[in-house]
């Protein structure tokens, strides 16, 4: 008889008998197959050897891997091309491009720096005094060609915003201001004189400063021109109050400011 070792373990389990199953038993069973059918102990060494090692097992198993790569590929069919393996080659790397700089021509842009060359001209000092937004709207209506326009009007609005916007707008365009053109000598032809000598006064160009005019609810810019007289060389302003008395009086009621030293 086979003894089961006391202790149980790995190396236990080991130590079987060789014995050989048979599915149909034999059609005369003899004494000495009984005797024969029992195993004879052997020592357990020669188990060992005899045992099949687990690791040869594993190994002899064909693990998914290489069962992946050995699978045939199905076949493909005459019209079509078989596909390419694919490229070894390394991805395309983005290049980020800048985005493109507004238009020059864009109604309330920013001007840009000192150092960038300007878009529009302003005369004097006018940068100083007229907000940003309004800048290039200005430049744009009064003047071309660094030039003052014949055809000038006393009042002007700022271009609006419009209605729909596809890209994300700036907000100079909301923050716009009226401008105000009291250029009578230009806008109306008068004769105004000089009350130093009584001749004259012709035009000088524009005034090299615009102002800001606190109005009822807002601001608005005015901007002026220069009289000169060509005999004594005095200059005035067509907003002071020498050159506004020798207008008519339906021209002198347009003009409806207050003005003070700042």
């Amino acid at each position: 008889m086979f003894n089961k070792s006391r202790f149980g373990g790995s190396k236990s389990t080991m130590l079987k008998p060789n014995l050989v199953d048979r599915r149909t038993p034999s059609p005369s069973p003899t004494p000495s197959a009984s005797s024969s059918s029992l195993p004879s102990p052997s020592p357990p060494s020669s188990v060992r050897t005899a045992s099949t090692p687990l690791s040869s097992v594993r190994s002899s198993t064909p693990s998914l891997s290489s069962v992946k790569t050995t699978s045939p590929s199905p076949p493909s069919s005459e019209g079509t091309a078989r596909p390419s393996p694919p490229s070894t080659s390394p991805a395309p790397s983005f290049v980020m491009t800048p985005s493109p700089s507004p238009s020059s021509e864009e109604p309330g842009g920013v001007q840009p720096a000192s150092g960038a060359p300007a878009s529009f001209w302003l005369p004097g000092e006018w940068p100083k005094t007229i907000p940003v937004q309004d800048q290039r709207w200005i430049a744009s209506t009064i003047f071309h060609a660094g030039k003052l326009r014949p055809d000038l009007k006393l009042w002007y609005e700022p271009p609006v915003p419009a209605l729909i916007y596809h890209q994300t707008p700036t907000p100079d365009r909301f923050f716009t201001h009226r401008l105000m053109v009291w250029m009578p000598y230009h806008l109306w032809k008068v004769n105004v004189f000089c009350p130093a000598c009584g001749k004259n006064l012709t035009g000088y160009g524009v005034h090299k400063r615009a102002r800001k005019v606190l109005d009822i609810d807002r601001y608005y810019v005015m901007v002026t021109e220069t009289l000169r007289c060509t005999v004594c060389s005095l200059n005035y302003l067509s907003t002071s109050q020498t050159v506004r008395d020798q207008l008519d009086l339906p021209h002198q009621k347009m003009f409806r400011l207050i003005l003070t030293r700042k």
